[in-house]
């Protein structure tokens, strides 16, 4: 990811970078890249604390973030053994 931002860590509008990252960490939850798209929720996450006001924009982190967090398996039932 520091490839792709090197350079705009600090610009841009909370609502434009949320959108941004957003994206990102959809694209690293379809590639199986759980680990970064934790990393990139994460960040929306602090973006959202920043100013309630892009609560709309910030909240959509929450499920995907979710479902980083559980990893391929998460409709898996435990074995019974």
């Amino acid at each position: 990811m520091s490839e792709c931002t090197a350079g705009y860590e600090d610009r841009g509008h909370l609502v434009s970078k949320s959108v941004a990252l957003h994206h990102l960490g959809f694209i690293q939850i379809q590639a199986s890249d759980y680990e970064k798209a934790i990393e990139t929720f994460s960040r929306v996450l602090l973006l959202f604390r920043q100013d309630l006001f892009y609560a709309e924009f910030g909240i959509r982190a929450y499920p995907w973030l979710i479902e980083a967090l559980l990893g391929p398996d998460w409709l898996a039932l435990p074995s019974k053994s």
